[in-house]
């Protein structure tokens, strides 16, 4: 697994991509991760120490190490990276010494598969250049679409050399892999869309999946309302619709004293301004960073599970964190676009509600809903889990890369008799 995104970093990316890991080897699979280490990096604005569970994951990990060089020597090694890896794009070296190293491997190892998780880019140029190189069959996933096709009102600062190149990157991922993977249906024709050389029969939706053996019990508050945000916010995920929600909430029914907003992260984007200018500031509490467990532990104290997406046209993405919140048992609210993936799977499977980014009023009403829900004591009855539970199951997860796995071995099996 090429995952440059790893444990124990504990951005979004990470955790779903060693929850797959674990999920893989609970089922017998035999997995070698090549990851990227990010080290001495002040931006970083995740935890990034080992969780105990993730630790059984260490012994899988191949930590691609190569030397500092010169001032003097950066440019012959720049330009001799450049002939190896076929495109000037960051990262190259860790691509160079990554796709040396799986090549390496696979003379004893002899792996049946080769899969590589976006973001970032790295991992799969790497797994495009092993595939030329190798027979060994290469599974793309997608968890998101690259940066700079993020669809308003999300911005990219992306040099135009750098889109270029990544022009003639991404045909090539989607010519060289044999099989796609994304975690929702909308993204799946995002990307269909703009890479063209990724035929729609070679394409799955595959789900986040859930942490394996993993039953965290709820602890229930009978006298307080716990709205609880995983992760931090940004400008363009922008909750003042949700604050405003919340005290016209309290204003109508007179329960100040029985809401709490948990945000698990750290303040940004002038939060705490927002929540004052609609008199919710003091309902408003931070719990800082966590680890992915101590994350899962905050959420089981919890009511409800929010959601608070960008204002987009259409809603592509899927928040990793709407897994979590199901494998900590909570309902979820959802702040998102009317058209868009999590309002399609809050419907389809019944453990939330989803109200549109634009409209105070909708969130107002999904909010009274589910609020009023929890005061008559049939939250959990209203809102079940069990159903959306086994869409995220490693059971049904693992089993749908398995059939993949044996649909390409078939077909290189007769290719090869030909």
């Amino acid at each position: 697994m090429l995952a440059p995104a790893f444990a124990p970093f504990a951005n979004p990316e990470a955790i779903v991509n060693s929850k797959l890991a674990l999920a893989l080897i609970s089922h017998g699979w035999d997995v070698d991760i090549i990851s990227l280490r990010i080290r001495g990096n002040a931006t970083y604005e995740y935890i990034s120490e080992w969780d105990d569970i993730w630790k059984p994951l260490q012994k899988n990990i191949i930590e691609i190490e190569y030397p500092t060089v010169s001032k003097l020597l950066k440019p012959f090694v720049w330009l001799d990276t450049l002939l190896k890896v076929g495109y000037p794009v960051s990262g190259a070296r860790w691509i160079n010494y990554a796709t040396s190293q799986v090549i390496e491997l696979n003379k004893t190892k002899k792996y049946d598969l080769l899969l590589s998780r976006f973001l970032p880019l790295q991992g799969h140029i790497a797994a495009m250049n092993i595939a030329k190189r190798t027979d060994i069959p290469w599974i793309a996933n997608w968890n998101d679409p690259p940066l700079e096709w993020f669809p308003p009102p999300y911005s990219s600062n992306i040099p135009s050399f750098e889109r270029i190149i990544k022009s003639f990157v991404y045909p090539g991922i989607g010519k060289n892999a044999e099989f796609h993977t994304f975690p929702s249906e909308r993204l799946r024709k995002y990307i269909l869309d703009r890479i063209k050389q990724i035929p729609s029969c070679k394409s799955l939706v595959i789900p986040h999946v859930m942490l394996n053996n993993y039953s965290p019990k709820r602890v229930k508050n009978s006298n307080i309302f716990v709205i609880c945000h995983a992760g931090n916010l940004a400008n363009e995920r922008d909750p003042e619709y949700f604050f405003k929600a919340v005290g016209k909430l309290i204003n109508q029914s007179n329960c100040r004293n029985k809401i709490l907003i948990k945000i698990i992260g750290i303040e940004s984007v002038n939060l705490m301004s927002k929540a004052k200018a609609h008199n919710v500031d003091s309902l408003v509490m931070f719990v800082g960073k966590k680890t992915y467990i101590e994350t899962i532990n905050e959420m089981v104290n919890c009511t409800i599970g929010l959601i608070v997406e960008a204002s987009c046209s259409e809603g592509i993405f899927i928040p990793s964190k709407l897994t979590d919140y199901v494998q900590a048992n909570l309902p979820v609210l959802a702040i998102s676009p009317r058209d868009g993936t999590v309002a399609d799977v809050l419907k389809e499977y019944g453990c939330g509600l989803s109200a549109s980014c634009d409209s105070v009023d909708e969130i107002y009403v999904a909010l009274k809903k589910m609020y009023s829900s929890w005061e008559a004591g049939s939250l959990e009855n209203d809102f079940p889990v069990g159903k959306i539970k086994e869409h995220f199951s490693v059971d049904n997860v693992v089993s749908m890369y398995e059939e993949i796995w044996r649909s390409l071995s078939v077909a290189n099996q007769v290719c090869a008799e030909r």
